[in-house]
């Protein structure tokens, strides 16, 4: 007589192999998305910091100086990929004789950067020469007038452009 009989399996059973399958799968999920980064980045996401720290005061007292001459810096596209930029100042007014330089860079994605023309078109009122292809745009101003010079970023979203 056979006093050893078989027990049935239970569904339990199969659990290490569960957690194993899990953990296993986790780690694969983890290594294609560690390559994934690792193969689209750019590159440096910026200056030394330490280098920037060093100056940060003279940042400081710029954008004191900047606040001091009371500029609105107005920017937007025209037809959704031309920049266009208003500056008056702190009496509301125009700021005549001024200059504009902008770079424009995108924060993300493929390297892109391009250096702005702009011309001006009324006292205070500037327009760049050529349209930004669609996507996101951070731009670094300078602008410059009796004898004062600010620095102001902005991002801009280009859109499809539009027909005439």
């Amino acid at each position: 007589m056979n006093l050893r009989m078989r027990l049935p399996r239970s569904p339990w059973d199969w659990f290490p192999w569960a957690i194993w399958i899990s953990l296993l799968a986790v780690i694969v999920i983890n290594a294609g998305m560690i390559w994934a980064a690792l193969s689209t980045f750019p590159g440096s996401a910026g200056a030394d910091g330490f280098d920037a720290s060093n100056d940060y005061n003279q940042v400081l007292a710029a954008e004191a100086r900047a606040k001091a001459l009371g500029w609105h810096i107005a920017l937007r596209l025209r037809d959704g990929a031309r920049p266009v930029l208003d500056l008056t100042g702190a009496d509301g007014r125009a700021v005549a004789d001024a200059t504009v330089s902008a770079e424009a860079e995108r924060p993300v994605g493929p390297p892109d950067h391009r250096v702005l023309v702009w011309r001006e078109v009324a006292p205070g009122h500037f327009v760049a020469t050529a349209a930004l292809p669609r996507g996101v745009w951070d731009m670094r101003l300078i602008l410059r007038a009796g004898g004062h010079a600010v620095t102001a970023r902005r991002t801009l979203i280009a859109e499809e452009r539009r027909a005439p």
